[in-house]
Formats: C-alpha cells, sequence, structure tokens
C-alpha cells in the first residue's frame, strides 16, 4: 500500500457512541448518515483504487 489507510473521523465516531445512547434529531441522524456513508464511499473508492494498482503491476511484470 503506497498510502496511509484511511481511518474513521472523530465526528462520525462520536455520532456512532450518541447514536446508540440516545435518540438523535432528524437532522443530527441525516448529518451522521451523511457521515457515514461519505466515509463508507470513500473506503470502497481506496479498495477499487488498490485493486486496480495491483492489477497494473501485475500486468507489467
Amino acid at each position: 500500500m503506497a498510502y496511509k489507510e484511511r481511518t474513521k473521523p472523530k465526528l462520525l465516531k462520536t455520532y456512532e457512541v450518541l447514536s446508540s445512547r440516545m435518540d438523535l434529531t432528524s437532522e443530527d441522524y441525516d448529518y451522521f448518515l451523511e457521515l457515514k456513508n461519505e466515509y463508507e464511499g470513500k473506503k470502497r473508492f481506496d479498495e477499487l483504487i488498490e485493486k486496480f494498482n495491483t492489477a497494473g503491476t501485475t500486468e507489467q511484470e
């Protein structure tokens, strides 16, 4: 891996804890889902890039 592995943002971790301990307002819950979906999308993108990079190196060898 040529880059630093992505970690969850502190704000997302905070919302995960809060959502398990209390009822979030609809605005807070929507924001939490946005943060979660954004993070998961970035993780999927990183996986695709890693597969692309791995496929490219095996073809060149």
